[in-house]
Formats: structure tokens, sequence, C-alpha cells
């Protein structure tokens, strides 16, 4: 739980635009819930978020293009893929 709240304070997305927000597992979860649907369960939503918080403990920033290749890979070694991926 430490390294999570450690994340939500400190890491940042850099957006498309050159913007940035702060890291939220929520929007994370939202995304990953809708990105699925019917292709992965919550407990595989929940293993892509734990192990995705793991990995980027200890950075201070990540592009949102970084974020969603990670994601994507995480997905796919779990044997979760979409034609449309």
């Amino acid at each position: 739980m430490q390294v999570l709240k450690e994340l939500q304070t400190s890491l940042r997305v850099v957006k498309r635009d050159g913007s940035t927000e702060s890291f939220s597992v929520e929007k994370l979860r939202r995304s990953l819930e809708k990105a699925c649907r019917e292709l992965c369960n919550e407990n595989e939503v929940e293993r892509v978020i734990d192990i995705l918080i793991m990995e980027l403990s200890g950075r201070s920033e990540i592009t949102s293009y970084e974020l969603v290749e990670r994601i994507e890979r995480l997905l796919m070694e779990l044997g979760i893929e979409d034609s449309k991926w």
C-alpha cells in the first residue's frame, strides 16, 4: 500500500499535449475495465494494476504512450489480447 500512495503523490503522467497529471489508480482501473470488457475478469485487472505499480515504483514521470505500451504488454503476457490493440 505504501508504494501505491507514493505513486499517486509523486508519479506524473505526461500526456500527448505535454501537460501532466498525477497518476491515478482509479483512472487506470476504469480504463482497463473499459478496454477489456469481456476479455478479462476483475482479478486479472487487479493483477495488471499490481504488476504495473511495482514496475513504476521509484519513477517520477511516465508518458501516457509508455503507460499504454506497458499495459498492453502485461495484458498480452497474461494471454489477454484483442485484435483492435
